[in-house]
């Protein structure tokens, strides 16, 4: 029985899906669309997808048989595409198609012709060549003849850019044109025509072209032409636009020259005619243009320059006329008085490729000419600006903060520098503008900041700056008390005026008085004390020059100058290595200055700069220097040395004198000069010093200086002799009364209305209102028989010093102010000290001591019991004290009233010190005792050295620090007990003899030639503090609440109030 109904059936068919048709390849043209397709057999969804750099993309929307993409771009270039089909019935079958690219094509592009083909002039047989130009995509050519201009031809197989072919009879005259053809359209080109002439015709190959010229400007047609035989060429005017033509008379050959073009030529035709047996052949015609002239005019003036030297100098004028104009540049170097042509200068502009000082203020202007005439430019002015360099370095300079300022100068080149002097307070690491501080000097007042330590200068203008070297500002700590004005050798004089007197000395100082010598004050120092000035001079106008010698530890010896009638000084190199010993001005403008070695040096511009003047006195020391009214000029020195000159000071020859040293010269009269010398040698010239004769000066003692106040006036300066004085012109000499008598007298010098002063060692200074028949002491000096050997406060105000020959100054001022007071006794004093505010003893030779109840005012012997010498003190106590002599050691306990050997201690000790009961003695050989039960017992303590050790002080209660010979110096952590030996930094050589401290850090040690070193650690370290003074130094105590007083030989006595 047969079933009825639809039945089960196989249902793959309808899940079967498969690409009937793959999509394909796709090539689109940029801008086009590009169209992808597919068939798919079953049902199926479809999905077109691209290839992205992350992999396959669906593309939205793209679901159909068929994908668009509506505009494709370059971007496009190579894409991939591909369809994947999804069954309906199943979604897990899926197919995908083959992978598609797309290529993308660039749009045509029109054609246009850039260059169309020319019109060609040949002779029969020879090669026609016409070119075209064109740009667009794939072009295709296709040239075409005409013999009409009407109809045309294809030339067979002519289908590139160019056509080429040999011309024939047939081309005369003949028009040929291309048609190029792509994808987008076709273009034809403009028509050439052909031109055949018979062989051997003449043929132009250049033709004249049009020319325009300005009224009376020549002009100049050309042309050349061909032919078989050679053509010759005449040329033709057309004054009526061509219609008709005349020959011009006489031009012939392949130019023509209108001489002087007028209006009238203005339009006219000019063609060339060629010619040979062919006939004739007209070239094409050219018109000739005249144009109305124009008298120059100036647009644009040059203008003035301001530039940098060495820098390029450009100036520029902007003219019209007509015809164009022409230029010549010229130059005037009066101002514009007077002007020359620059060389070669004929353009519009001018440079001056590298602008010198030599151009600075130069006018440049130019002339502008053509045919019509000419006009001449403003003058324009050249300046040449430099920038600054520092021609005058500021120089190193020492100052008394709070007592004397300092002064500092510079100069620079360039062109109108501003000056700004700037400040350091830490060693020229930064630096601050010194307030109003603008001009070419700077003085650090001396309530200025303390704390500065450089100084420096900055030049400046628009094209940049210079800086100066930095100078160090020394602030001088140490000053000489005692004696006053000056405890140093003053050298040299000079009067400024009828009231102002300077002298140089030692240390490199300058004292100024300013009442005829009555009374002095310190304007000018140096450091260290070994710098010497051994001479001075002044000008007519106020400036002032020094001589130098010794120490400037920089190669050369600057001397001072000054330019204020000497009341600030500064240094000036000096082009020299060696010392400068003599000074003096002639009256023709001219310093000189003279000294080791032969060594003369000449100034014209008032010590600012110096040349080595000629000399024939061979390397001679020159110790003295002299002129007269006349410019006649003589210099003496070693050996019996005279040189003179007659030209103030250029030119100097050797005089023969017969003398042994000479130290000094002076002109009594134009004719009639002195010189003198060791042993008391005096010579006398009556020629202006060009022969010499011994006369007598009644001494045996060097003659250090001569001078005359007058023609009969005169005084020599002697050593351990005073001074000796003539008034009958150097017959005879007599010795002046000075007081003290026998002092050395190194320079004197006579002022105006009789007035005279005389210095010399230790400070000495000696006054005289009656052309030097009687003096008066304004300063004795310093005495090397009463030189100081110790010195001790009672009280913060009060001190003592003591030395040779009983000498006993004393200071209620904290050591200020120094008066001599009676010792009551005339034997050398070694030490002194106080028990307490009012009682003291001093003490020294053959067992002196002398005793004071008043604070040093009065003092009263003490048996001593020992006919010893006394060589150190120190207080224990109120009552108590110990004092060592040459069998050792003694001690007191009634204040000093009486005295004991002390017990087991027969010790020389150089030097004693007490904290509380412990004591130190310190001696020779590196010998140390101490005691702590306040000086009754004493044991022996190792130093470390064998050195004599001079000076010991306690810093602290344990803290020691001692001195001694060869740089010793010793300290101690507990109380001396043990010791650590070391020697100071430099100096190691010199000897040490006093130390002093007025903190736990700060403290000062004293030595030979003045030396103090000084410390900021208690002793661990040592540096050098420069004092005034190069004699001995012996003692120091601290005074004040916080200075130092030092003394030594000759009696001087020096303060540091700051330490």
């Amino acid at each position: 029985m047969a079933a009825c109904g639809g039945g089960g059936g196989d249902d793959s068919a309808a899940t079967e899906i498969a690409f009937t048709v793959q999509p394909a390849d796709v090539q689109a043209v940029d801008g086009s669309a590009a169209v992808f397709t597919t068939t798919v057999r079953g049902e199926a969804d479809l999905q077109w997808q691209r290839m992205e750099p992350a992999g396959w993309v669906n593309i939205a929307g793209a679901t159909g048989a068929r994908y668009s993409l509506v505009v494709v771009s370059a971007a496009d270039q190579g894409a991939q595409f591909r369809v994947q089909a999804t069954s309906r019935a199943d979604r897990a079958n899926q197919v995908m198609s083959s992978v598609v690219t797309l290529t993308v094509a660039t749009a045509p592009v029109a054609l246009t012709i850039t260059v169309q083909p020319s019109d060609q002039s040949v002779i029969e047989g020879q090669q026609v060549a016409l070119n075209v130009t064109v740009l667009g995509t794939s072009p295709a050519y296709q040239w075409q003849r005409s013999n009409d201009g009407a109809n045309w031809a294809d030339v067979v197989g002519a289908t590139a850019p160019t056509l080429v072919f040999p011309s024939t009879p047939a081309d005369h005259q003949r028009a040929f044109r291309v048609v190029v053809v792509n994808a987008v359209g076709t273009v034809t080109s403009a028509t050439a025509h052909v031109m055949v002439t018979a062989a051997g015709a003449p043929i132009f190959v250049a033709n004249p072209t049009a020319m325009s010229a300005f009224t009376g400007q020549s002009v100049t047609f050309n042309a050349s032409a061909a032919g078989t035989p050679a053509p010759t060429i005449r040329w033709q005017v057309s004054t009526d636009s061509g219609t008709t033509w005349a020959d011009i008379a006489g031009a012939n050959g392949d130019s023509v020259t209108i001489a002087a073009a007028t209006a009238s030529d203005d339009g006219r035709l000019v063609r060339a005619v060629a010619t040979n047996t062919h006939g004739d052949v007209f070239s094409a015609a050219a018109r000739l243009s005249v144009l109305p002239g124009l008298t120059p005019a100036i647009q644009i003036q040059p203008e003035d320059r301001t530039v940098g030297q060495g820098t390029q100098a450009s100036f520029h004028v902007s003219a019209r006329g007509v015809p164009t104009p022409t230029y010549q540049w010229q130059v005037s170097t009066d101002g514009g008085i007077t002007f020359a042509n620059v060389n070669g200068a004929t353009q519009a502009s001018l440079s001056l490729a590298a602008a010198t000082p030599a151009d600075d203020g130069k006018r440049l202007r130019v002339v502008v000419t053509n045919s019509e005439g000419s006009v001449t430019s403003a003058a324009a002015r050249l300046r040449i600006y430099d920038a600054p360099r520092i021609t005058l370095q500021p120089m190193s300079s020492t100052w008394r903060p709070g007592q004397r300022d300092a002064l500092f100068t510079t100069a620079a080149s360039g062109n109108s520098p501003q000056y700004q002097w700037q400040l350091s307070s830490d060693a020229g690491v930064s630096w601050v503008d010194a307030p109003g501080a603008t001009g070419t000097s700077y003085v650090h007042g001396a309530a200025a900041s303390a704390a500065v330590n450089y100084v420096r200068v900055v030049a400046r203008n628009e094209l940049g700056e210079a800086i100066s070297n930095s100078a160090y500002l020394e602030a001088l700590k140490w000053e000489t008390v005692a004696p006053r004005p000056f405890g140093g050798t003053l050298l040299g004089l000079a009067w400024r005026d009828a009231t102002t007197v300077l002298a140089t000395g030692t240390q490199g100082s300058i004292l100024r008085s300013t009442d005829a010598g009555a009374s002095w004050s310190i304007v000018s120092e140096s450091s260290p004390a070994s710098r010497y000035l051994p001479g001075i001079a002044f000008d007519g106008n106020g400036v002032g020059v020094t001589a130098s010698y010794a120490g400037s530890g920089n190669g050369n010896y600057p001397i001072k100058r000054s330019v204020d009638g000497g009341l600030h000084w500064v240094e000036v190199l000096m082009p020299v290595t060696t010392g400068l010993n003599t000074v003096a001005f002639s009256n023709t403008g001219a310093f000189c200055v003279a000294g080791n070695n032969g060594t003369i040096l000449r100034s014209t511009d008032a010590g600012q700069t110096w040349v080595a003047a000629v000399s024939d006195g061979g390397p001679v020391a020159l110790h003295g220097m002299a002129f007269n009214a006349d410019g006649v000029g003589l210099a003496v020195g070693a050996s019996g040395t005279v040189l003179r000159t007659i030209n103030g000071g250029a030119n100097w020859t050797r005089v023969a004198s017969g003398a042994g040293t000479l130290a000094a010269v002076a002109f009594a009269t134009r004719d009639i000069a002195f010189a003198g010398g060791s042993n008391g040698t005096l010579l006398r010239s009556r020629d202006a010093g060009q022969t010499w004769q011994t006369v007598a000066s009644g001494t045996t003692q060097d003659i250090n200086s001569i001078h005359f106040g007058s023609a009969t006036a005169g005084a020599l300066g002697l050593t351990q002799g005073g001074v000796r004085m003539t008034f009958d012109g150097g017959t005879s000499w007599a010795a002046a009364a000075l007081s003290p008598s026998g002092v050395t007298v190194h320079a004197v010098r006579f002022g105006a209305n009789g007035q005279a002063v005389a210095v010399g060692e230790l400070g000495s200074i000696f006054r005289s209102a009656d052309n030097g028949q009687g003096w008066s002491t304004v300063s004795p000096g310093g005495n090397f028989g009463q030189s100081l050997m110790g010195v001790a406060f009672a009280t913060p105000t009060h001190g003592v010093a003591v030395g040779i020959g009983g000498h006993l100054l004393r200071s209620t001022d904290a050591g200020l102010n120094w008066t001599a007071t009676a010792s009551g006794t005339t034997e050398q004093l070694n030490a002194v000290g106080f028990f307490d505010t009012t009682t003291g003893v001093a003490m020294g030779a053959n067992g002196t001591i002398v005793r004071t109840a008043d604070a040093g005012a009065s003092w009263s012997a003490v048996s001593s019991g020992t006919p010893n010498t006394f060589q150190a003190f120190a207080p224990v106590t109120g009552t108590t004290g110990v004092a060592s002599s040459t069998s050792g050691l003694w001690r007191t306990t009634d204040a000093g009233a009486s005295w004991t050997p002390a017990a087991g201690a027969a010790f020389s000790a150089r030097s004693l010190a007490f904290s509380a009961l412990t004591g130190l003695a310190v001696g020779d050989a590196g010998e140390v005792r101490r005691s702590t039960d306040g000086g009754q017992l004493w044991t022996a303590v190792s130093s470390g050295t064998t050195e004599s050790i001079r000076a010991v002080t306690f810093v602290t209660p344990s803290r020691v620090v001692a001195v001694g010979t060869n740089g010793i110096v010793l300290r101690s952590d507990d109380a001396g007990a043990t010791w650590q030996v070391d020697r100071f930094p430099v100096f190691w050589d010199y000897g040490f003899y006093g130390v002093s401290f007025t903190s736990p850090t700060t403290g000062f040690a004293v030595g030979n030639y003045g030396t103090v070193m000084a410390t900021r650690d208690g002793g661990a370290n040592w540096f050098v503090s420069y004092s005034p003074q190069s004699g001995n130094t012996t003692a120091i105590a601290r005074a004040g609440s916080q200075a130092v007083v030092t003394v030594g030989g000759g009696g001087i006595v020096m303060r540091n109030d700051a330490p």
